[in-house]
């Protein structure tokens, strides 16, 4: 997440998920990777935004669940769409 841009983002309300992919080598083979990241954007007295990553449990939790379920489940779908290519490239029809 060295300064890359996110490949997905999910929102409710004020609450942000950042999914980010990077790739790294696993015993030579260059594998994806995903990072997520949550935060929530608002305004300070000063009128400027600010983000955190500090949310109530009453009111705001509920929306971070739900921007994390939709980054997981983007991920995954994602990375099966992938793994589905992979093989594919793979087999033949012979």
């Amino acid at each position: 997440m060295n300064g890359n841009k996110p490949i997905k983002r999910f929102r409710a309300g004020a609450i942000n998920a950042s999914v980010f992919e990077n790739a790294n080598m696993v015993k030579g083979v260059e594998t994806k990777m995903y990072n997520l990241v949550v935060s929530k954007t608002y305004k300070n007295k000063e009128d400027n935004w600010k983000s955190t990553n500090s949310f109530s449990v009453f009111y705001e939790l509920p929306k971070v669940i739900l921007v994390l379920q939709k980054a997981y489940e983007f991920v995954v779908m994602t990375s099966e769409k992938v793994e589905t290519l992979g093989s594919e490239e793979g087999s033949s029809d012979t």
